[in-house]
């Protein structure tokens, strides 16, 4: 093996060590967001009753995120008069 070909194989496992831990952080973002998460939600208008309600993170980020699309779309739409 000459020089350069060293050169050249220790740059390209250098390369692919770095390339690695990126694989290996989307395959646990992946995990992550397949993951379950349960949570209890209090009744309107009861002190004591709650609804378990499952789903995955993915499912429960996309729900706070369409939440917080409809208290704005609200928001926009009810304004105060203006004093007058």
């Amino acid at each position: 093996m000459t020089e350069i070909e060293m050169i050249l194989s220790l740059a390209s496992a250098l390369l692919l060590m770095q390339a690695a831990p990126a694989a290996v952080d989307g395959a646990a973002a992946s995990a992550d967001a397949d993951k379950k998460i349960c949570k209890r939600e209090k009744q309107i208008g009861s002190l004591v009753r709650a609804k378990k309600i499952c789903r995955t993170k993915a499912e429960w980020d996309a729900a706070e995120a369409q939440a917080r699309q409809d208290v704005g779309e609200i928001q926009r739409t009810t304004r105060a008069p203006a004093n007058g």
